[in-house]
């Protein structure tokens, strides 16, 4: 089993961001993979959806708040997407 943590920085913008920090850590064992996303700071200045009743797929999440994570097998180019 392995490991790893990593924290995500936002892109740049020319608005202000609340201050916050986004952590993680993957976990990896030979059969499955789990991800852990910790948010802290001024987190009743974020705005957090209520989950949908039917989640579905969605494009440009990036715009809105969305934790991505892309995985790719070493020595290849394709990847895959964890949002």
């Amino acid at each position: 089993m392995s490991i790893r943590s990593f924290k995500l920085y936002p892109f740049t913008c020319t608005n202000p961001l609340p201050a916050f920090s986004v952590s993680g850590r993957i976990k990896r064992d030979p059969h499955m993979l789990i991800i852990t996303y910790t948010l802290s700071g001024s987190l009743d200045l974020i705005k957090i959806p209520v989950p949908a009743d039917k989640p579905s797929r969605k494009n440009r999440l990036w715009e809105q708040t969305c934790f991505e994570l892309f995985v790719k097998a070493k020595g290849s180019d394709s990847y895959r997407e964890f949002n």
